[in-house]
């Protein structure tokens, strides 16, 4: 269960939680809680692998042979 959130963490991954747990503490500071909400949302993304995080706003694409000759 610990090695998907220990393991496999890119640089989009760490800037998402550094960046997230700061705006939730300066948030929390601040006494904003919706933007302490949306701080712990980046948080979630990064530790859970959560959207573009688990690479998932990717596009694949394959090759296609769309010639007759």
């Amino acid at each position: 269960m610990n090695k998907p959130l220990l393991f496999g963490w890119t640089l989009r991954r760490i800037l998402y939680f550094v960046i997230g747990a700061w705006a939730a503490i300066q948030s929390a500071l601040d006494q904003q809680w919706l933007l302490m909400g949306i701080g712990l949302y980046f948080v979630a993304m990064a530790v859970f692998r959560l959207g573009c995080a688990g690479n998932q706003c990717s596009v694949q694409t394959t090759k296609k042979d769309n010639y007759a000759g």
